[in-house]
């Protein structure tokens, strides 16, 4: 059995609209890492 993600999408619940996950991933990134900057974590 192979799994793969064909597509991610992020939803609003304000305006009922999907948009794509690449128009927020560099803001997504550093929300995340500003919340587990003091998380002791495997990262890798």
């Amino acid at each position: 059995m192979k799994r793969t993600w064909q597509q991610v999408n992020l939803y609003c619940r304000s305006c009922n609209k999907e948009y794509p996950l690449e128009k927020f991933t560099d803001l997504m990134d550093e929300m995340f890492e500003e919340a587990l900057a003091n998380i002791p974590c495997n990262r890798l």
